[in-house]
C-alpha cells in the first residue's frame, strides 16, 4: 500500500509543478474572467473545508466535556 501512496503523491507533485511552471500561459489561454471564477471557487471550497474542520473540533471538545 505504501507504494501506491508514494506514486499518488509523486503524480500530484508533478501535476502541481507543471501547473505552477505554466501558470502564466494557462492564465493567458483561459482568460481573466475564468481565472477570477476559479479563484473564487477555490476560496469557497477552502472556507467550506475550514468550517467543517472547526465544527469537527467543536464536536470533539463537546464530547470531552
Amino acid at each position: 500500500r505504501r507504494l501506491e501512496w508514494i506514486a499518488a503523491l509523486s503524480v500530484t507533485m508533478l501535476v502541481c509543478a507543471v501547473v505552477l511552471v505554466m501558470a502564466e500561459r494557462i492564465q493567458r489561454v483561459l482568460g481573466e474572467r475564468v481565472v477570477v471564477a476559479v479563484e473564487r471557487l477555490m476560496g469557497l471550497i477552502l472556507v467550506a473545508v475550514s468550517v467543517e474542520m472547526l465544527l469537527r473540533g467543536f464536536k470533539v471538545i463537546a464530547h470531552q466535556i
